[in-house]
């Protein structure tokens, strides 16, 4: 079972540029060290404080995460001087959430009887990066989790339909306020009917009394690299 780990970081005031090529250089090191890139963004949009850059990085299982990172990268010496440079350039430790990519064919969900038994999820690194990540934050009532996540996929359905695009259901293992949420992803370049069609699934998931504990909460990040850090550092220079 796929895995997602969120990495939160909260920038210093006029430091989030250095924040992010920094961010992007580690990235890079991670990716010779394991074959796996991590993806790294910055904050666009959120409702509440969600901190200035995120960084997702998925792994294939659990056991793939544990010996990459906690038996590998934290041995690292190059890993760990990163991580102290990058300091002097944070309000605080970053926060990382563990997340799981879930499927119809998940034995928590049971849902093979009722839609086709094909997988929803490619597997992972084979989608190209796309310039936008827009994630949607549901906290769903106690014991109804399930029931959510049936609806969920029907909606990831009916999305990929309009927009050829397919979003990523996962529950959140462990997360700083609370395990049984969903996050769901939908990356994307252009996409002039996202904001109809989760218009649309807010009205519905509304519309069944006691589902939520509250309504969903949207974050939009922006992809950062080289290209993006190249043009912000021209649009400093030439003030």
């Amino acid at each position: 079972m796929r895995v997602r780990v969120t990495r939160t970081i909260k920038a210093q005031p006029t430091r989030l540029d250095e924040l992010l090529a920094l961010t992007v250089r580690t990235a890079e090191h991670v990716a010779e060290r394991t074959d796996i890139r991590p993806d790294v963004f910055a904050v666009r949009y959120a409702p509440k404080e969600a901190g200035d850059v995120k960084v997702f990085t998925d792994f294939d299982s659990l056991a793939q995460y544990e010996e990459l990172f906690l038996a590998g990268l934290l041995s690292d010496a190059q890993y760990l001087d990163l991580a102290e440079e990058a300091a002097q350039l944070v309000r605080q430790e970053p926060r990382d959430e563990l997340l799981v990519l879930l499927d119809r064919d998940d034995f928590f969900l049971n849902y093979k009887d009722q839609t086709s038994q094909e997988p929803i999820n490619p597997p992972r690194g084979s989608q190209p990066p796309r310039r936008y990540r827009l994630m949607r934050h549901v906290d769903v009532s106690t014991g109804r989790l399930r029931e959510y996540m049936k609806r969920a996929f029907e909606f990831a359905d009916r999305f990929q339909e309009v927009t050829s695009m397919q979003p990523e259901v996962f529950c959140t293992r462990f997360a700083a306020e609370r395990i049984g949420c969903s996050q769901v992803f939908y990356d994307y370049d252009d996409c002039p009917m996202c904001g109809p069609l989760l218009l649309g699934q807010e009205r519905e998931l509304a519309d069944t009394p006691g589902l939520l504990e509250r309504p969903p909460i949207d974050e939009l990040y922006q992809r950062i690299g080289h290209e993006e850090l190249e043009v912000a550092f021209r649009t400093v220079g030439s003030r």
